[in-house]
């Protein structure tokens, strides 16, 4: 749905080395095994946690989180921002269809799912898991210890960036003997840091009938978003012949671009493109034309973007900014990637005809 001095560890590791006994009978390489092992099938819990985003040392974005977890793949996360406003996003999966909310909208998004294989990176975990399966390339190994955390046995492990120039920096993970479920990560990425932590994990949760059933206010409406609208993967040049003008690409860290035309009352044709880094997803870019009529005006907190007038929205992690007939929304998807940050890289962006 945003989340940078890197804080020493230093007094933290005298406290872990001091509190271990005896030889660690595991490698670090049978540690990752073992998570992304158990991550393959879908468990049952039910978690709570927060999660935290500093910047040059100072906390920017704290939520808490609730995520209910079926072995039948059924989920449902709920994240509360500790924010001024407080405000709660639900996400439901209940294997039919995936229904999205955030508290005091009045509309809530549903997709079709069924017979669809979807990423199922809803909750913390899996995303935590999904992240450790693209190191092995850029990062080295070591189990730092053995400690308690959230009345558990864990194994404390880190993951050092074998480059600075890597967009992940140094990580650790504290990971559950027993389950291999990792109770807390920890992720650097230039002055910014990202922290996940799991108070409590139930893993015989006894879940209601209808615990995975959307309870939302009788005001709100449901609107459907059309999942078997196809997506065509191509070249930057074809996506700038389909919007019929020249597209602003960033060539270097394109992962790949396509485009889709949508029907109804948007009736246009949008070209997605995807980057990253060092294999890990950076970003992604919307393009389109500038639409017209009331209430198509970009909205945000003014930035500047490629020396134009744009606009950032904190909540969803995205830049916006009209240039040259057309409309790009960035949507940032690496939590330690600040706007700052992406807002620079942007300068090298190139137009492709």
């Amino acid at each position: 749905m945003t989340f940078k001095k890197m804080i020493t560890a230093a007094g933290a590791a005298v406290l872990i080395l001091s509190g271990c006994s005896g030889s660690i009978d595991v490698s670090s390489d049978e540690i990752v095994s073992n998570v992304l092992e158990s991550g393959k099938e879908p468990a049952a819990y039910f978690g709570t946690g927060s999660y935290k985003i500093y910047s040059d040392g100072e906390l920017a974005e704290n939520a808490s989180f609730e995520e209910y977890a079926d072995k039948d793949g059924k989920r449902k996360i709920i994240m509360e921002n500790s924010g001024e406003d407080g405000k709660r996003f639900i996400a439901i999966n209940d294997g039919k269809q995936l229904i999205s909310y955030e508290e005091g909208s009045k509309t809530a998004q549903a997709m079709d799912i069924s017979g669809l294989e979807l990423p199922t990176a809803m909750t913390q975990k899996e995303q935590i898991t999904g992240m450790l399966e693209n190191l092995s390339g850029t990062h080295s190994y070591e189990v730092a210890g053995e400690e308690e955390m959230s009345g558990r046995d864990v194994y404390h492990l880190k993951i050092n960036a074998k480059s600075k120039e890597n967009l992940l920096g140094d990580m650790e993970f504290w990971v559950d003997k027993k389950t291999w479920f990792p109770i807390k990560s920890v992720s650097n990425s230039g002055d910014n840091r990202s922290e996940v932590i799991y108070e409590s994990v139930d893993f015989s949760p006894d879940f209601a009938a209808d615990e995975f059933k959307a309870d939302l206010p009788e005001n709100v409406e449901i609107v459907s978003i059309d999942s078997s609208m196809e997506a065509t993967e191509g070249t930057a040049e074809e996506a700038a012949e389909k919007l019929g003008m020249p597209i602003l690409i960033l060539e270097e860290s394109l992962e790949r671009i396509e485009w889709t035309e949508l029907g109804g009352e948007l009736a246009r044709t949008e070209v997605t493109a995807y980057y990253s880094k060092d294999a890990i997803p950076s970003f992604s870019i919307s393009t389109f034309p500038v639409p017209e009529g009331e209430g198509m005006e970009l909205d945000g907190k003014e930035v500047t973007v490629r020396n134009i007038a744009g606009f950032y929205e904190k909540e969803l992690r995205m830049i916006s900014w009209d240039e040259e007939g057309l409309r790009y929304v960035l949507m940032i998807e690496h939590p330690d990637l600040s706007k700052e940050e992406v807002i620079q890289e942007l300068e090298g962006m190139e137009p492709v005809s």
